[in-house]
């Protein structure tokens, strides 16, 4: 767990959540051969670059003008502090190979996502200054749409997956 993050620390962890996602998601854009995962992947990582700049913004307004945050003793801190390891970037990198699957980077996706939620969650609810956390509240908003619009993608690929097998075999396999 990081000793301490003062709130400029949170703003860089932040924009560096939404750099790493979108650089996932154009790397796995350009290295899929599925048209549509693909042009979903470059539109998440174009969401994830706006949700950088929104985060450089704040940062930036932070500096100048001092946004409110909870104390260091709060609940809210200690939850975000150890959240904050995610943001940065302990966590192995994942890999896309020539045998990676529109679903394996779709899954991934979900995982990720799932994982940013957690951090702006705490990091909204650290955040005190009103403007800033209604800010943040979009962007919390923003990254659950994801989670359901990759959801739908994987749950799409997944079908067409097994779609495939029952073609092939000539009968429905059971996939639950």
């Amino acid at each position: 767990m990081v000793d301490a993050l003062n709130a400029e620390d949170v703003f860089e962890l932040a924009c560096q959540v939404e750099r790493d996602a979108a650089d996932f998601y154009r790397q796995a854009a350009n290295t899929l051969d599925h048209p549509q995962v693909c042009d979903l992947l470059r539109r998440l990582a174009s969401w994830e670059s706006r949700h950088e700049q929104r985060y450089t913004l704040m940062k930036e307004t932070l500096r100048l003008q001092g946004i409110a945050v909870k104390g260091v003793h709060s609940q809210e801190y200690k939850a975000l502090a150890g959240l904050s390891i995610f943001a940065q970037g302990t966590a192995p990198p994942w890999v896309i190979t020539p045998r990676t699957t529109p679903r394996d980077v779709l899954e991934e996706a979900l995982r990720r996502e799932h994982a940013s939620l957690a951090f702006f969650k705490a990091m909204w609810r650290f955040v005190a200054d009103e403007p800033a956390a209604a800010q943040i509240g979009r962007i919390v908003a923003d990254e659950r749409e994801h989670i359901a619009t990759i959801q739908r993608a994987l749950d799409h690929v997944s079908n067409q997956t097994a779609q495939a097998a029952n073609d092939e075999t000539g009968y429905v396999r059971d996939f639950q």
